[in-house]
C-alpha cells in the first residue's frame, strides 16, 4: 500500500492557509496536510511527522520562510525535504535567486494560483518519490555488495584457518616426536644410532619452523596480496615474525593456536600481540580484528 503523501503548509494568515487548503483537498490526491504560523512550530512538525513537502510563506514573524529553509539545510534528515516558498512582497527576481540559493526547489508569488501551485506539486512529488526510489535502490545494492564482501572474506578466514588448524596439529604432532626422540638418545648408547636420532630431530625442526609457516604464507598471499606490504607502509621496521603473528590476527586465529603453530609460549604471544600493537600504533580500545578489517 503506498503511503499518503504528508505536505505541511507554512503561513501566519489564515485566509491563506484556508486558501491552500482548498486547493489541496480538491486535487482528488488526499494528501495529509500539516498547518503552522510560523517556522519554528513548523519544526516542531517536522521532527515528529514524516514530511514530503514544504510550502511556505516568506515573510512571518518569529521565523521567516527563509529561515525556516536555512534551518532545515542544517540537518542531514530535513535537507532532502523540498520547499515551495510562497510570496505577495518578495517577488523580485533576486528574492527568487535568494530562495533557490538557501536551498528552497521552487517559487510561487501570491495569490496563489491553483492551477500552477497543483501542477507544481504534483511535480516535484513524482520527482522526489523517484529520487527517493533511487536512493533506495542504491542503498540495496551496497548492502548485498557489502553482505558478499563479508561473506567472501568470511570463506577465505575459513579456509586459512582450516590451514592454519592443519599446521597446528601438525606441528603438535612433531613435537610430540620429537620429545620421543629425545628420550630414546638418552636410552641409545651406540654412537652411529645416535647421530641418526639427532639428524631425525633436526629435520623435525626444520619442518616446523619453515615449511609450513611458508606454505601457509602462499595461501595468505592469494587472498590478502597487499597485507604485507600495507604493514610495511605503516611500520617499516616490523619483523618477519611480527608480520607472521599479524597474518594469523587476521584470520581471527586464538593465542593457544599461534603458539601451537610458531612454537611460542602463550606469555610469548601476548608480550608479541602487544609489540605488534605499539609497533602499529593501533589503540588499546580497538581490537585488532577491527584494525586489520581496513586491509580486504
Amino acid at each position: 500500500m503506498i503511503r499518503k503523501m504528508n505536505i505541511l503548509v507554512v503561513d501566519n494568515e489564515p485566509d491563506a492557509l484556508e486558501t491552500i487548503n482548498n486547493i489541496l483537498t480538491n486535487t482528488g490526491e488526499n494528501y495529509n496536510l500539516f498547518f503552522a504560523i510560523n517556522g519554528i512550530k513548523a519544526l516542531r512538525i517536522i521532527e515528529k511527522e514524516q514530511v514530503d513537502l514544504i510550502i511556505t510563506d516568506w515573510v512571518m514573524p518569529e521565523m521567516t520562510g527563509i529561515e525556516l529553509v536555512e534551518e532545515l539545510q542544517k540537518k542531514e534528515d530535513f535537507k532532502i525535504i523540498p520547499v515551495i516558498v510562497c510570496s505577495g512582497v518578495k517577488i523580485e527576481i533576486e528574492d527568487l535567486r535568494k530562495a533557490h540559493e538557501c536551498g528552497a526547489i521552487d517559487f510561487v508569488s501570491k495569490p496563489i494560483d491553483s492551477h500552477q501551485l497543483i501542477t507544481r506539486i504534483k511535480s516535484i512529488l513524482r520527482l522526489t518519490h523517484s529520487l527517493k526510489k533511487v536512493a533506495e535502490e542504491k542503498q540495496l545494492r551496497l548492502e548485498l555488495e557489502k553482505q558478499h564482501l563479508e561473506t567472501t572474506i568470511k570463506l577465505q578466514n575459513e579456509d586459512l584457518n582450516s590451514k592454519a588448524l592443519s599446521i597446528s596439529r601438525f606441528n603438535s604432532l612433531l613435537s610430540d616426536l620429537n620429545k620421543d626422540l629425545k628420550k630414546l638418545a638418552k636410552d641409545v648408547n651406540h654412537t652411529a644410532s645416535e647421530i641418526n636420532i639427532s639428524g631425525m630431530m633436526l629435520t623435525i625442526d626444520k619442518n616446523i619452523n619453515d615449511d609450513n609457516w611458508n606454505d601457509f604464507k602462499i595461501s595468505f598471499e592469494k587472498h590478502y596480496p597487499d597485507f604485507f606490504k600495507k604493514l610495511h607502509e605503516i611500520n617499516p621496521t616490523i619483523t618477519n615474525k611480527e608480520l607472521q603473528l599479524a597474518a594469523f590476527l587476521k584470520i581471527n586465529s586464538n593465542t593457544k593456536s599461534i603458539a601451537n603453530i610458531t612454537r611460542q609460549s602463550l606469555r610469548s604471544i601476548e608480550m608479541a600481540r602487544f609489540r605488534l600493537r605499539k609497533k602499529l600504533n593501533i589503540p588499546k580500545e580497538e581490537t585488532f580484528e577491527s584494525f586489520f578489517s581496513q586491509f580486504v
